[in-house]
Parts: structure tokens; C-alpha cells; sequence
């Protein structure tokens, strides 16, 4: 019975093993396929996740610009403003009789003293 299944054994096991070593040759080429996409598709999403991160940063910078722009000429602009309320001494403005009832300026300066605190005909001493 050997004699007889022997060669027959042997050649089918020879032709399997030649099934299996076509099909694992095919696997590997499949797992060597899905290897390379797998590596692209990561490499696409780490460059877009980096470029999407400089534009954020791009964004940020130039945000960071604008209001620095801004700032500087909002300052620029308070600096050449006359300043609110500030009473300049003068030769002009000098207290004269009559002065309370004469005065241009009457008004603006009642204004000033009701915000400073200071009452008609009282004295601040700084």
C-alpha cells in the first residue's frame, strides 16, 4: 500500500505545498500592499495636521500684527488729542474781579470742579 500511495502522497503534498507557498506569496504581497497605503494615509494626515497648524499659527501672527498696529495707532491718535478737562495756566486766565461772572470759560471750569469735588469759593489744598 505504501508502494502504491507513496508517490501519490508525495506529489500531492508537493503540489500543495506549492498552493500554499503561491498563496502565501500572494498574502504577503497584499500585507506589503496594505503596508504602502497605510503609510501614505498616514503621511497625508500628518502634513495636513501640520499645515492646518501653520495656518493656525499664520492666523494667530498676523492677528497678533493687527492689533499690534492697532494699538500703536490708537495710542498715537490719544497723543494728539487735546487732553479732557485740563485746566493750562495762562497770563490770560488770571483771577480777576469779576472774573466768575465775565469768565468764557465759566462753565468748563464748573464743570471741572463738580468732578474734582471742589465746591464754589473753597479752597483745595494739594
Amino acid at each position: 500500500l505504501d508502494k502504491i500511495e507513496g508517490p501519490a502522497r508525495r506529489k500531492y503534498d508537493a503540489m500543495m505545498a506549492s498552493r500554499f507557498d503561491v498563496a502565501h506569496e500572494k498574502l504577503r504581497m497584499k500585507h506589503k500592499e496594505q503596508q504602502a497605503r497605510q503609510h501614505e494615509h498616514i503621511g497625508t494626515i500628518k502634513w495636513s495636521s501640520k499645515r492646518r497648524a501653520e495656518k493656525h499659527a499664520s492666523i494667530q501672527r498676523q492677528k497678533c500684527a493687527n492689533l499690534d498696529l492697532d494699538m500703536r495707532q490708537a495710542n498715537a491718535f490719544d497723543q494728539c488729542k487735546s487732553p479732557e478737562l485740563v485746566v493750562h495756566p495762562s497770563a490770560r486766565h488770571q483771577r480777576r474781579r469779576g472774573f466768575d461772572a465775565t469768565a468764557s470759560q465759566l462753565n468748563g471750569r464748573k464743570l471741572l470742579d463738580s468732578i474734582r469735588g471742589k465746591k464754589t469759593d473753597e479752597h483745595v489744598y494739594v
